[in-house]
């Protein structure tokens, strides 16, 4: 029974791993679409006043804008790895689940801080903001949803930890 359900395992691994080569190429959409809208927010706050007063002088908007930062970095360095362990030809079934669930995250909370910042115009039809909100969205259940990719982290963590 051990011996069928170990096989049954392996051939789940290695259709997982064959799924990771295509995932790897719509990564990078992630970090590219959050880098866009941190740029945006940036350029919007730069441009702005508000109770007389710079929006950059507002302590939790720049806050903000270092989260934003700081995230969209790290969901680059989960892709990069991402696709180095795709590269390297050897299982990538965590990193590219990892990366994907970060990185669309990631891009969900960016895209929302920015259309916070922009107010009304980050919802208004046309503007860059809400067409980037629409996509980043779409990200979300592409090539699997946020969901999915956490079965499938959890399912490669447990196999790890079974040896």
């Amino acid at each position: 029974m051990r011996a069928a359900r170990d096989a049954s395992l392996r051939d789940s691994v290695r259709t997982f791993a064959a799924l990771a080569a295509p995932r790897v190429d719509v990564l990078d959409e992630r970090p590219a679409a959050a880098r866009e809208l941190a740029l945006l927010a940036e350029e919007h706050l730069e441009g702005r006043r508000q109770f007389g007063r710079p929006l950059p002088a507002f302590q939790g908007l720049r806050f903000d804008l270092a989260e934003m930062d700081t995230r969209l970095r790290a969901a680059e360095l989960l892709v990069a790895e991402a696709a180095a362990a795709v590269d390297n030809g050897g299982p990538a079934t965590a990193e590219v689940a990892r990366a994907k669930l970060y990185a669309t995250e990631t891009a969900s909370w960016i895209v929302d801080r920015a259309v916070q910042h922009h107010g009304g115009l980050g919802v208004k039809v046309g503007q860059v903001v809400e067409r980037l909100y629409r996509e980043v969205r779409a990200l979300r259940i592409h090539e699997g949803t946020s969901e999915v990719q956490k079965l499938i982290l959890a399912k490669e963590l447990l196999q790890r930890a079974r040896g």
